[in-house]
């Protein structure tokens, strides 16, 4: 990949706005200002900001009745192509009618801006729900399987026109499924990166003109990238979209809310039949999560045509599980207001794996340039050369700084054992089990990488930094 291209990866998680020069920081402001100017002059009122991604920015608000509704806008300084984006969204948004995908209400621009305006769908994101709760249990897990499992069907037999025109979502995570807790019900949101499905489920051509299958076009991916912490090698490594791209989704986000972890990769040595999983559904996703391709598929199919049964099991009552940290970890009696962000060795300790090729070396040369907290999931080459452990581990450390936590860790890898330096400082008595847990999935993972090294990150308070500059090389340095 040219430095070019690196430049211009999918990046959806910025930096936080208090590690922002000053006159970045104010145009971010002043450009939030002025979204919520623009909404307001439309009539809207109660408007918040509720996210930002790589494309633009969402708000909430409601309309002139009441109703609560988001507002998605894209980057005036994006390219065109890329503004053009929001607009297929809210086409392909627009042509679903389901219960569990909020609906399209209008899409529209003010000069270069554009707007795409839809239901909110009520309660939190899952990825919130995880970081406050840990591990979700077996009950609700079995919930949201179904659920999501009749969203799929309803994708892979969506017809249009008279024909079938299977769609795929392309990025289904936790961050992307709204739950509320009172209903207990989920919402698909985030239709982005959504594309027509170029094969069907056995793989074969959706297609049944001619002329079509004889187009180019069909030879060439349409897929988009997703989120690479859940989605499978097929999406991945730009193989034509299909179904089965959700069913990796699917299978990924349902084991890291199970396993409370931020990714899919940890699965071999936290196996879905250690998480407390009733046998069916832990076996679904230990053939869903395999290396091979078709026990991939069998459990997709076998998931979707056992909806039913998974609805029908039958639970107890919850149980509040509590976890004693494998790391000692403070905790602040008050919860204190502050924005994690870690800064880690991961680059240096993803070079000295011994099995990159001079291919792969090459690109990672290339990758100095990147500011580290800019880079930290979608540069999709940046965990290449190393295994699913390693991934599963660096996932897991950039899980803590999802925390309000400062401190660090140092893991040092010896041929006796691994040894463990830390100083974690919780400000939130409330996530105390759920950081616990999160702590302890880090231990875990070093444990099983088997070699010699050191890993080294450091948690800090991105609101209490002190900022240093200068205009120029010769100059000092000015607080």
């Amino acid at each position: 990949m040219t430095r070019k291209g690196i430049r211009h990866f999918y990046i959806p998680e910025e930096q936080s706005v208090y590690l922002l020069s000053h006159a970045d920081a104010k145009k971010l402001k002043d450009w939030i200002a002025l979204c919520i100017a623009q909404l307001e002059s439309l009539g809207f009122t109660d408007i918040s900001l509720i996210g930002k991604g790589a494309y633009g920015f969402a708000f909430g608000g409601r309309d002139h009745a009441g109703a609560e509704l988001v507002f998605k806008f894209t980057r005036i300084t994006l390219p065109v192509s890329m503004q053009d984006r929001l607009e297929e969204e809210a086409f392909m948004q627009g042509l679903l009618s389901h219960s569990h995908i909020p609906a399209v209400k209008e899409f529209y621009q003010r000069g270069r801006q554009s707007i795409l305006m839809m239901e909110r769908a009520p309660g939190i994101d899952l990825e919130q729900y995880s970081l406050r709760e840990g591990p979700v249990g077996p009950r609700l897990i079995v919930k949201m399987a179904v659920q999501l499992g009749e969203i799929l069907l309803y994708l892979r037999q969506f017809e249009l026109d008279g024909g079938h025109r299977p769609i795929v979502h392309g990025d289904i995570k936790p961050s992307n499924l709204v739950w509320d807790e009172n209903n207990e019900r989920l919402s698909l949101i985030d239709w982005g990166s959504s594309v027509y499905a170029q094969l069907d489920e056995h793989l074969q051509p959706v297609q049944n003109n001619v002329l079509d299958l004889m187009s180019g076009d069909i030879q060439q991916t349409n897929a988009r990238l997703g989120d690479i912490y859940f989605i499978g090698d097929a999406q991945l490594n730009g193989e034509r979209s299909s179904p089965r791209f959700d069913e990796q989704g699917l299978a990924g986000t349902l084991y890291a809310l199970a396993s409370g972890q931020s990714a899919r990769f940890a699965h071999q040595v936290i196996p879905p039949s250690s998480l407390g999983l009733p046998k069916i559904l832990s076996d679904i996703l230990t053939y869903m999560l395999s290396d091979s391709v078709s026990e991939q598929h069998s459990g997709g199919d076998y998931l979707l045509s056992h909806l039913k049964l998974l609805e029908n099991l039958v639970f107890a009552n919850d149980s509040v599980e509590r976890y004693e940290s494998l790391l000692p970890v403070w905790v602040a009696k008050e919860r204190k207001n502050i924005e994690s962000v870690v800064y880690s060795s991961r680059k240096s300790f993803l070079r000295q794996q011994n099995d990159l090729s001079e291919q792969q070396s090459d690109e990672l040369s290339q990758l100095s340039y990147l500011n580290d907290a800019q880079f930290d999931r979608y540069y999709k080459n940046y965990l290449d050369g190393m295994g699913a452990t390693e991934k599963g581990f660096l996932a897991a450390v950039s899980r803590l700084a999802r925390y309000p936590v400062v401190g660090g860790l140092v893991i040092h890898w010896q041929p006796e054992g691994v040894y463990i330096d830390s100083s974690l400082n919780l400000q939130d008595p409330a996530r105390e089990q759920a950081f616990k847990h999160a702590v302890n999935t880090v231990v875990t993972l070093a444990r099983a990488i088997h070699r010699q090294g050191v890993f080294k990150c450091c948690l800090f308070d991105a609101k209490n930094t002190l900022h240093i500059e200068r205009e120029q090389i010769e100059a000092p340095f000015v607080a």
